[in-house]
């Protein structure tokens, strides 16, 4: 906000006409979304609602506080005097000249234009044909057939597309009687468009359409040129235009307002806020962003009250608007560490089969059709080529990788209430490693209730308990305070029936008044005032100014309808509110003078409340207004500064709200601790609250905590050399201790802030601490175990994320609000909450249904477990579906076999009967120690490391390939030559090639299989043949073995037998202990892993009785 409502009164306006606002309390409610519009006003405001409705005002918004966010941090550092990265400012050039700061005659200098005259219709035309119309071009896409075959090439697209025009060119030109070949292709060229279909699909899903944005901009409007006003289309605004705004109209250009008459503008498709703000001509303050600034109007915004003029400072594409736009048609999504691994397995595998396949030509080329032609054709050779390729390729696993996710988040959203937006975000949920949670609705109960007054008669109390003096009644100061609270709220009272269940089984019903909508704290302030005082006086509400991040406070500003008396109340943080208080209510009604006794007593007593972690919100007023000084049609207003009293209040006292954590905030802490993520909160309450909070559920254990003063900031000699350790030994620092209330003085050693070692101690951080703090304070803070962020504000969680990340740490924050988007979208996992906006629902990845914390274990367990599964196929693939299926096509190439595998056949074992086993292994449960393990490191620990290549390639695969060898030779040698005249006849040499069947030795380099076109010839095909159907069926056999082998990382009985986890307390001795896990075997069996396994090897048999083979 560029303004300051506490500022003193500047001027009080009288234009304009203040709006019929009565209300009696009783019906009091907040604002609403929909307001009336006038005929010319709807007609404007469909065309935007249109628009903002199509899917893309959450993306907007988000755009707009993004930015609006980083200006704000910029802004914060450079008032704070800190160092701001070059690379911040690059993308706020044009933001970055202050417009807002400065005053409009300034401004009109710096563009070269007249406030009173504007731009001549020869300037005019100069500028038009420098900065281009003032239009909205969207950004030109792909044509939808682009789009497609472009899908085609993700993953191994590019791979099996090759292979698939090798299958079809081996049939023609070189082969067109082979069937076999073109049934080949057909098949993989089916799988490809399968696969590139689902592609195109979800990437549609996710495109944002930029139609509709021409319509922002207003048909024409009214400009000054040349000192006359005229009506111009707006497409022909330039930059130093002065353009007239009125109600009803929309803002054609962005703009720097000149005058302003009463003006309110709808920025809602900007900021995801409904209610009209208030805009103003002066200078805004410097720690305020222009994206914020209430003397710039922006394109598009509605004018839904008064008037006023500006000059144009942006047109066309260089307005906010259209930079938002632009930023998210040129954003590319960034991908999740699921598809950044599966993107690194794509690569190492295409690059193993290229060199393969490689290989294999130039083998074919230099030896085979050098010196045995007839053993292979060049058809032959590229339809073996394309089964080494297809081999390769774990055609299984985008199958198995995208139906386990599909089932992990449908468990996740029935079983734990997670909604996953986008599946691929399962796998980073389980790799964070710092979790930045907020207090309200997530750790607690959201639950509030006023559990005390701390007044003047709580000051006086204490002590005349000290003097053993009666004790003062503070029923005067409760009646003040309820009416205060109830008027001074956003929530309202509905009538509710509540049903008692009586001892003799009957039920009382008792009809009553609750407080319902609006946020947890003017719920509990509005049942506080109605419970104490049911009588609430009708009153006239003339000003609402609601409660911000910024300012911390919330202002009314009412009207009593039986008196006509006119009084300011005010709600807020304490420090905020105390400030402007100069006298407090006394219990007998009266008023006296605020000293500094009373407020070093008042404090004290609110240390102790909020040490309770309760809300303390303090309440004052001032009143009655001068009727003189504020009549009846009296215009108040608080944008850009307030024309009515808000200092010399009377303070009346400070509710302590209660909020209690939820049962299962500090089990769900607990876990994710144990599972080596760091747990902060990130919260807007003052510091005791929160550290008192934080200790409830878990996430602070430590007795004292470390504050900034306890950073020593690296410092520089007078040579601008670094003063060391060495130079300052000891250093005597402040620490705040929470349950002493007070704070204490200790000596450390004051190289530790400023070292790399962890600090296993607490660390509370305030939002006043964030807005100066540097990157050695910030690693400082990181270095803790233990760390509370308490008054912050959405910029400072945004920030918190960005330092978090630039020091290594994968993180998932929660949040609820508009401006809470940004935080959510930076963060590598986005948290919402069910009950939250739509514009964070939208930002973050994950929704939690339940708004409990207790769900986001269950999502780590979750996404560990998918990593996990995950790795388990790719070793399962790589071996038994990728190199088992390589190594007898490559010995058909360099050892001369007749081929022992077909390469239709390994097309059948990627693309189908792995399947199976993928499917079941990417369903397998989690394993015990699965949440005692801390976080994946993504830089170390991969998919795919030189680990499971080892057991991939060197010993799983091997074995199994060893085992089909032996089928292979033994069924040749055993089947030996069928059909033929007997005896066999005598080679030319006088011997018998085949006395008995055809041995290893005959099978082994035989470049010269099968080449006679004769009856012998044609048995060596058909014993190849149906030897390769051998090999084929027992390899799939052996994929049960190796399908059990590596769906537990633990082996069988491991932990029976060790005494770990499960039987820590179990003192039988280990082999009862494994007798035990025995008897568990009937109901533990995998029968997934058993049924994929059946299922294979169905296919497996019904394939190699096909007509083909």
């Amino acid at each position: 906000m560029s303004y300051d409502p506490f500022s003193e009164p500047r001027e009080r306006a009288l234009s304009g006409h203040q709006r019929d606002r009565r209300h009696s309390h009783h019906e009091w409610s907040p604002p609403k979304r929909e307001r009336a519009y006038s005929s010319t006003e709807r007609s404007d405001h469909t065309h935007m609602s249109a628009f903002v409705n199509m899917g893309n005002d959450s993306a907007i918004i988000q755009g707009f506080t993004e930015k609006s966010q980083e200006l704000t941090i910029i802004a914060r550092k450079r008032t704070s005097s800190i160092h701001v990265d070059p690379k911040e400012l690059q993308h706020f050039t044009f933001e970055l000249q202050d417009f807002h700061l400065r005053p409009a005659e300034e401004v009109s200098t710096l563009i070269a234009t007249s406030i009173s005259k504007g731009l001549s219709n020869e300037e005019a035309e100069i500028r038009l044909e420098k900065y281009g119309p003032n239009v909205l071009k969207p950004k030109k896409d792909w044509p939808l057939a682009i789009k497609f075959l472009l899908s085609m090439t993700h993953g191994f697209g590019p791979l099996l597309w090759v292979a698939t025009a090798l299958a079809f060119i081996s049939w023609q030109p070189f082969a067109p009687d082979n069937f076999y070949n073109l049934t080949m292709g057909v098949i993989l060229a089916i799988i490809n468009i399968l696969t590139a279909l689902f592609t195109f699909y979800q990437e549609r899903k996710a495109m944002t359409v930029l139609s509709g944005f021409t319509e922002m901009v207003p048909e024409d409007c009214l400009v000054i040129r040349g000192g006359v006003t005229v009506k111009v289309e707006a497409s022909m605004l330039t930059v130093g235009d002065i353009v007239m705004l009125q109600t009803g109209k929309r803002v054609p250009a962005d703009l720097r307002l000149i005058s302003t008459a009463g003006l309110k503008l709808d920025k809602s498709m900007l900021t995801g806020e409904f209610e009209p703000s208030r805009a103003s001509a002066a200078p805004g303050d410097a720690s305020v962003s222009y994206l914020e600034a209430t003397n710039i109007a922006f394109m598009g915004c509605n004018v839904v009250e008064g008037e006023g003029s500006g000059m144009v400072i942006a047109v066309g594409s260089n307005n906010q608007l259209a930079k938002i736009m632009q930023d998210i048609s040129n954003q590319k999504e960034e991908k999740t560490t699921l598809q950044l691994e599966i993107d690194r397995v794509v690569a190492f595998i295409a690059t193993f089969a290229g060199v393969t396949s490689l290989a294999i030509v130039l083998w074919w080329y230099f030896f085979l059709y050098a010196k045995h032609k007839s053993f292979m054709t060049m058809a032959a050779m590229i339809a073996n080529n394309i089964g080494v390729v297809v081999a390769y390729c774990p055609d299984g696993l985008p199958v198995a990788l995208s139906l386990g996710l599909a089932i992990i988040a449908r468990r996740l959203c029935l079983t734990h209430s997670v909604m996953v937006k986008k599946l691929g975000t399962v796998e980073t949920v389980g790799s964070i490693s710092m979790l930045a949670s907020d207090k309200t609705g997530t750790l607690t109960q959201n639950n509030m209730k006023v559990t005390g007054l701390l007044s003047a008669a709580t000051v006086l109390n204490k002590r005349h308990a000290q003097e053993n003096l009666p004790l003062v009644s503070d029923a005067c100061i409760v009646t003040y305070t309820a009416i205060v609270a109830a008027m001074c709220n956003q929530a309202m009272l509905e009538e509710v029936v509540i049903d008692t269940p009586n001892p003799d089984g009957s039920v009382s019903t008792k009809l009553t008044k609750l407080a319902v909508g609006s946020n947890a704290t003017d719920r509990a302030l509005l049942n506080y005032g109605f419970n104490h005082h049911p009588s609430l006086p009708d009153a006239e509400v003339l000003l609402m100014m609601p409660f911000n991040s910024a300012t911390k406070v919330q202002v009314v500003v009412v009207r009593y309808t039986a008196t006509y008396d006119t009084y300011v109340l005010i709600k807020g943080a304490p420090e905020y509110v105390l400030r402007r208080c100069t006298k407090y209510l006394t219990p007998e009604g009266g008023e006296a003078a605020v000293d500094g006794a009373f407020l070093a007593d008042l404090n004290i007593a609110i240390e102790e409340s909020s040490n309770e972690g309760k809300r303390i919100v303090a309440l004052a007023q001032f009143g009655p207004l001068s009727k003189t000084d504020f009549p009846r049609d009296f215009q108040f207003e608080y944008e850009p500064v307030a024309n009515f009293p808000l200092t010399e209040l009377t303070f009346t006292a400070c509710a302590a709200i209660s909020d209690p954590p939820k049962e299962t905030s500090r089990g769900a802490v607990e876990d994710l601790r144990r599972a080596g993520i760091l747990v902060t909160m990130v919260t807007g309450d003052a510091a005791p609250t929160a550290v008192a909070i934080a200790r409830q559920v878990g996430i602070v254990t430590e007795t004292d905590l470390d504050d900034m003063e306890m950073f020593v900031a690296p410092a520089l000699n007078h040579d601008d050399t670094v003063v060391t350790s060495n130079d300052i030994e000891m250093t005597e620092v402040t620490y705040t201790d929470l349950e002493r209330g007070t704070n204490q003085t200790k000596v450390v050693n004051s190289a530790s802030s400023r070292g790399n070692e962890p600090i296993d101690r607490a660390m509370l951080v305030t939002g006043k601490d964030l807005d100066s703090m540097t990157p050695e304070a910030w690693d400082f803070v990181f270095r803790h175990r233990e760390m509370v962020f308490a008054r912050t504000t959405p910029e400072h969680k945004l920030m918190i994320v960005k330092e978090a990340q630039r020091r290594g740490h994968r993180v998932g924050v929660t949040g609820d609000g508009v401006n809470d988007s940004p935080a959510l979208k930076c963060a590598d996992v986005g948290i919402a909450m069910q009950n939250g906006s739509d514009v964070a629902k939208d930002a973050a990845a994950i929704v939690l249904l339940n708004d409990d914390l207790a769900s986001v274990p269950q999502a780590v367990k979750e996404g560990r477990l998918i990593f996990e599964n995950l790795r388990k196929v790719v070793a399962y693939l790589t071996s038994a579906g990728s190199w088992a299926e390589a190594i007898p096509m490559l010995a058909t190439f360099f050892l001369g076999m007749p081929q022992p595998l077909s390469a239709f056949l390994m097309i059948i074992i990627c693309c189908f009967t792995d399947v199976f086993g993928g499917l079941a292994l990417m369903n397998e449960l989690p394993e015990g120690d699965i949440m005692d393990r801390p976080p994946r490191d993504v830089k170390n620990m991969r998919l795919i490391d030189w680990k499971l290549l080892l057991y991939s390639y060197m010993f799983y695969a091997n074995a199994m390939s060893i085992g089909a060898f032996y089928m292979f030779f033994h069924y040749m040698f055993y089947r030996g030559p069928h059909d033929l005249p007997n005896p066999v006849p005598v080679d030319d040499d006088g011997t018998r090639s085949f006395p008995m069947g055809y041995t290893p030795g005959q099978l082994l380099f035989a470049w010269n299989w099968a080449v006679n076109d004769n009856a012998l010839g044609d048995d060596m095909i058909q014993a190849a043949n149906v030897g390769s159907s051998i090999f084929f069926v027992a390899l799939v056999v052996a994929q049960l073995g190796h399908v059990l082998s590596v769906r537990r990382k633990t082996p069988y009985f491991v932990e029976a037998v060790l005494g770990t986890k499960e039987y820590a307390n179990d003192a039988r001795p280990w082999y009862l202990r494994v007798w035990a896990e025995i008897q568990t075997i009937p109901q533990n069996m995998p029968w997934h892993i058993i049924t994929a396994w059946v299922g294979s090897t169905v296919v497996a048999i019904i394939v190699v009785h096909g007509p083909l083979f």
